[in-house]
């Protein structure tokens, strides 16, 4: 199902037309200040892709780089690429209403993120994203009706970690994920009927699960604040 993904980071514009492609690159906030003064934004890149753009590979800005987004509103693009891109801040990936984009492309990323999200795309891995060690805010995976592998294999931290409403997710691949300081939320995936995390060991704030798992792995474990089952596992006297 299409859901409107959250907010992405950074300023926002209104949404392009209909059928278009906008990609944003911009300078990091202490950067862009010391180019334009404070609250103003400095675009490194600014693309409007023409209606029917089906791929686009952009060359990166040297570092640093702030936020990268590409928004699909809905757009016929199915590829897009960075390949020189070796860090960011924070990454939007987002159509409003499902996306046919079906091919990411990074590279050459690798190491932290401030925030990650992914929505209403037609993605079927996030192996973009598997240089990503660790995501300080928010990783948002949303919507993606076609997405069935979530792994990212090296990705050790992150602040919150939101799944929903991916209609074919069977399970999720964070083997490496150890800490999450915020709250581990999984909501709407119908076809996630095994959870399971091996090596996290602390949560800050709450785990809350409204998805059909009868089974959940959570054998490290040792801090949660909170423990939130859907009913209908609890019901089905699911193992935990």
């Amino acid at each position: 199902a299409t859901e409107d993904p959250p907010a992405a980071a950074g300023p926002q514009e209104p949404a392009p037309p209909v059928g278009l492609v906008e990609v944003r690159i911009l300078a990091p906030p202490a950067e862009a200040a010391q180019k334009v003064g404070e609250g103003q934004e400095t675009p490194y890149r600014w693309v409007r892709g023409p209606l029917g753009l089906r791929s686009a590979t952009l060359q990166a800005p040297s570092p640093p780089v702030g936020l990268v987004e590409v928004r699909m509103n809905p757009s016929k693009l199915t590829t897009f690429s960075l390949p020189q891109l070796t860090a960011a801040d924070s990454i939007t990936i987002s159509g409003l209403g499902q996306s046919p984009l079906s091919s990411l492309s990074f590279p050459s990323l690798k190491g932290s993120l401030q925030s990650l999200l992914v929505g209403n795309t037609s993605l079927t891995t996030l192996e973009a994203f598997a240089g990503i060690t660790a995501i300080t805010e928010t990783l948002v995976i949303i919507g993606n009706d076609k997405l069935t592998n979530a792994a990212l294999p090296n990705l050790a931290s992150a602040g919150t970690l939101n799944v929903a409403s991916n209609a074919v997710l069977p399970a999720i691949g964070l083997g490496a994920l150890t800490t999450v300081t915020k709250d581990v939320l999984f909501q709407r995936d119908p076809k996630l009927e095994t959870f399971a995390l091996p090596s996290l060991t602390s949560v800050g704030g709450k785990v809350s699960l409204t998805i059909p798992a009868v089974t959940i792995g959570l054998p490290k474990l040792t801090h949660v604040d909170e423990l939130v089952l859907n009913p209908a596992m609890l019901a089905l006297g699911v193992e935990r």
